[in-house]
């Protein structure tokens, strides 16, 4: 191992520059090369002399023996990794359009799955860059595939050495985690680049101790995303965790427990697992899943040994009706459950990484015969009870032969990372589709190949071969385990991809066609469950079921993820499945049966039937009553009223009794359903009716300044008293009140609340969200009342004769005090009791209107027809009736009856006595 160097983030330039090594690290890298040296002897390299040689890391053997040095058991699927770093290198050295007059060389050795292993080979590789800065590491040489490696031929070592001509320019490697962690730290330190094909521990991930470490597979992080993503797809939320206790195990289980602690899916059960699993240890796994029977789904987080041996556990209890979920490690699955019953697993899951399957490859395998120079290598094995030097025809024959032919998917990755290396080169060497740059490849700087991989894209894509990490294209492929059409074994069929392309893109502004594509898609048509199973359904895998809309969720102390069901309280309502908490509803509304939604309670509103109601309309009608009583009178004595006043005079009285009976109408429309259209009109109404009413009585003020004898200003700027005249000076005034009040309704909108008079007694009213516009509106309306006040206050002084004057100026008074009274119960008042309050105050206000203006009138036309007279003249003004005969005389002219100012002296007493 290599704990110092593991820590170490400098950095070093190499070739032709001058840089200070520490000491220490110095030492440490002697001092495990000197204790190395004595163990290459038995381990194996296989060499290729090339302009640029490309190392290779891969576990031909399975086992090493740490005192001895030695390696044992062959491994098949080594064999097929090393002969695809082969396959690739020589498709490339046959290429004439890639790197055409450079010729790739290699160098091959045997990590024997072992740390200790791996490092001396990569000490070797090192070595061989026979750079003067590190001659102090001794001369190591390791024997070539193709001599024999014992203790007879050591003095060959020397003379086989020479074969490479060109030091190690990148490596290809390695296949584990553990492996690849200490070499990326080495060859980091020393700016080699490294390309594992195999290795997916997110901790390599870190670009500040790795900075030379490259993969063509995806780091574990993404894998955890996957299985999360379908644990969420099914809807599991209580699951089971088994994971190996290594690097590997131990990243993935960690970054999946956070994606599902945040996203409230249980994993009660996290059992980690040594890689030496025995059947006693997998026995105590298999317990602890079985006694949880709510538990469905159990992801394994294993290797392909650790794997067999949960299932094997399985079989043994006859654990059917779960559904196992597999990751990468298992490598080819299949491999592993050739002698489980297809009840245990059926149904289960495993993901894969995509399998860069290459027929030509594949074909390459098959054609390897003993005339091969591979097979003729001779290789220090212990194939069963046989020891010494075997070839490779001889391991097949005593080991399982389908590993060196099976498909992994693992081949692909290796070529594809020989392809990235020669692409690299392909740019750096400036090369065309004939020649590439001549140059000293003794003195090629390794370190410049490192950002050109960054560079380096896959065929007919636009995203590249490594992320900004480095890191492989995250891509994975579900299958799922299911019966074969014979019933008595398992296959594995694809059902679905995951694809992190889109993270990915979003991080270095890829494409949008990429961005864009879903990350899991799962074919349900191509799955299948339990076949023992009437109707396949996706299984549950969850503590509790689901409670429905209109409960709550209660759960059990300490655990998120168990619950029971419990309705939820009066009043109160849940509108989705699986509910944390029931929401009130307001006092306005109620529950529906279910307690799913809150539906608003039956309002209502003064109603002609009611009490109140009654009561308001039979005050209302008491007052139309009243008017339309006065309203007749003066229609028969019309002709006696305009014989003592005028024309224009009698009919602005009709006017006051229509505006009186518009503020009346206010009773009826505050009585209507509220809404807020209906809010509109009564604000509109109930303002522009008293406008109106207002108007009139100011149209009077200024008809009798016209009428008075004496002089003022602005009594003679109204020089002409014809009718029209005076009916567009009220109209004019009304439209101007109109045209205020609607743009305040406009621009301040009125709305509709809700006021509880009691649990089941909902009233509308309208609330103005702007107070603004109750003010702005009660400011004009004041503003017209006040200047009639003005004027009616100043024309007596001038005309004192003219007694309607007074009852003028009185009604105005009226009018301003009540609507000042009107305006509190509107503003605070809500329901009946602000209907009543307007009702009554707009109703009162129509009715003392109409007795001041028309009670005195009414009496004398009744009394005395021939004596009776709208305006009363003083005797006083006898007086003053020759001298103004010629200004009566031009009245006349003007349509004005002349002798409502001329008076018989005999009468003069009886009018007296009226004044």
């Amino acid at each position: 191992m290599l704990p110092g160097i593991m820590q170490i983030p400098t950095s070093f330039v190499l070739h032709k520059k001058i840089c200070l090594v520490p000491f220490w690290i110095t030492f440490h890298i002697m001092a495990i090369a000197v204790s190395s040296h004595q163990k290459l002897s038995h381990l194996s390299s296989i060499t290729l002399p090339g302009d640029i040689i490309l190392g290779g890391l891969f576990d031909i053997h399975l086992k090493y023996h740490d005192l001895t040095g030695q390696c044992h058991e062959i491994s098949g699927q080594g064999l097929q990794l090393a002969q695809a770093m082969i396959y690739a290198i020589q498709k490339i050295n046959s290429d004439s359009k890639l790197l055409p007059n450079v010729t790739l060389g290699y160098k091959i050795s045997d990590s024997c799955n072992s740390v200790d292993a791996t490092l001396t080979q990569a000490l070797a590789f090192i070595n061989d860059r026979r750079d003067p800065l590190y001659s102090y590491v001794p001369s190591l040489s390791l024997c070539p595939l193709h001599c024999r490696c014992n203790s007879k031929n050591a003095e060959n070592e020397t003379a086989t050495s020479n074969l490479i001509k060109h030091p190690v320019t990148a490596v290809i490697g390695t296949n584990g985690n553990e492996q690849s962690i200490a070499t990326a730290t080495l060859f980091s330190t020393f700016n080699i680049a490294q390309i594992s094909y195999a290795s997916t521990i997110d901790k390599l991930s870190n670009r500040l101790d790795y900075k030379t470490f490259f993969r063509t597979v995806p780091s574990d992080s993404h894998q955890a995303a996957a299985l999360f993503d379908i644990i969420r797809y099914f809807n599991w939320t209580y699951v089971a965790l088994i994971a190996i206790d290594d690097g590997y195990g131990n990243n993935l289980r960690n970054e999946f427990l956070k994606l599902t602690n945040a996203n409230a899916i249980c994993v009660p059960i996290v059992l980690d697992i040594p890689i030496k699993l025995t059947a006693e240890q997998a026995k105590g796994v298999i317990d602890d899943v079985e006694e949880q029977e709510r538990i469905t789904t159990i992801i394994a987080i294993a290797y392909k040994y650790q794997a067999q041996q949960l299932l094997q556990e399985a079989q043994n209890r006859n654990l059917t009706g779960k559904v196992f979920i597999g990751t990468t490690g298992w490598g080819n699955a299949l491999s592993i459950v050739q002698d489980i019953q297809p009840s245990i697993l059926e149904g289960g899951y495993v993901i894969s990484l995509e399998n860069n399957y290459d027929p030509q490859f594949y074909s390459y395998l098959t054609t390897l015969t003993s005339g091969n120079d591979i097979f003729n290598a001779r290789f220090e094995i212990n194939c069963s009870n046989r020891t010494g030097n075997s070839t490779l025809s001889d391991m097949l024959t005593c080991h399982n032969e389908d590993l060196f032919y099976q498909n992994d998917g693992k081949a692909g990755y290796v070529i594809t990372a020989v392809q990235a290396v020669a692409h690299a080169l392909h740019a750096i060497l400036n090369c065309t589709d004939k020649s590439c740059d001549d140059i000293n490849f003794n003195l090629f700087p390794a370190d410049k190949l490192i950002p050109y991989l960054y560079r380096v894209y896959l065929q007919n894509s636009s995203s590249p071969i490594f992320n900004s990490n480095g890191n492989g294209i995250p891509y994975y492929v579900i299958k799922n385990f299911q019966r074969s059409h014979q019933g008595d074994q398992l296959k594995l069929l694809d059902v679905g991809y995951w694809n992190g392309l889109s993270e990915e893109c979003n991080k270095n502004k890829q494409s949008k066609l990429i961005c864009q594509s879903p990350k899991l898609v799962i074919n349900k048509e191509k799955i299948a469950w339990f076949s023992n199973t009437a109707k396949p359904a996706i299984p549950l895998s969850k503590c509790s079921f689901d409670c429905l809309a209109g409960t709550r969720r209660v759960y059990d102390l300490g655990n998120v993820c168990c619950w029971n069901c419990v309705a939820c309280d009066v009043n109160q309502i849940s509108n989705k499945t699986n509910a944390d908490v029931c929401f009130d509803c307001s006092k306005t509304e109620e529950t529906n049966p279910d307690s799913t939604s809150c539906i608003a309670k039956p309002v209502t509103h003064v109603q002609p039937k009611d009490v109140l109601g009654i009561a308001i309309i039979a005050y209302s009608s008491l007052t139309v009553f009243i008017l339309l009583c006065i309203w007749i009178i003066i229609i028969i004595y019309r002709s006696e009223m305009i014989s003592k006043t005028c024309t224009t005079y009698y009919i602005l009285d009709n006017f006051l009794l229509i505006s009186i009976l518009a503020v009346i109408s206010n009773t009826i429309t505050m009585m209507q359903p509220i809404t807020v259209n209906s809010c509109n009109g009564v604000y509109f109404l109930f303002f522009l009716s008293i406008a109106f009413l207002t108007v009139v009585l100011m149209t009077r003020i200024l008809l009798l300044c016209r009428l008075s004898l004496v002089k003022s200003t602005w009594c003679q700027l109204l020089n002409d008293n014809s009718v029209a005249i005076w009916l567009m000076i009220m109209l004019a005034l009304l439209a101007l009140q109109a045209i205020i009040f609607f743009m305040i309704q406009q621009f301040l909108q009125v709305s509709v609340s809700k006021f509880v008079a009691s649990p089941q007694i909902i009233y509308n009213y309208c609330s103005d969200r702007h107070i603004i516009r109750f003010a702005v509106a009660f400011a004009v309306l004041g503003v017209l009342i006040i200047i009639a006040i003005v004027l009616a206050k100043k024309a007596p002084k001038m005309a004192e004769e003219f007694i309607e004057l007074r009852w003028t100026f009185n009604a105005l008074v009226v009018i301003m005090l009540i609507c000042i009274g009107m305006m509190p119960p509107y503003l605070v008042l809500r329901g009946p009791m602000q209907v009543c309050a307007i009702s009554l105050g707009t109703t009162t206000m129509a009715l003392i209107t109409l007795v001041i203006n028309f009670a005195y009138k009414i009496y004398h036309l009744i009394r005395n027809f021939k004596k009776s007279v709208t305006v009363r003249i003083k005797p006083s003004v006898l007086d003053n009736q020759q001298n103004h005969a010629a200004k009566l005389n031009r009245n006349s002219n003007m349509g004005i009856d002349n002798h409502i100012f001329v008076v018989n002296t005999q009468s003069i007493d009886s009018a007296t006595t009226d004044l």
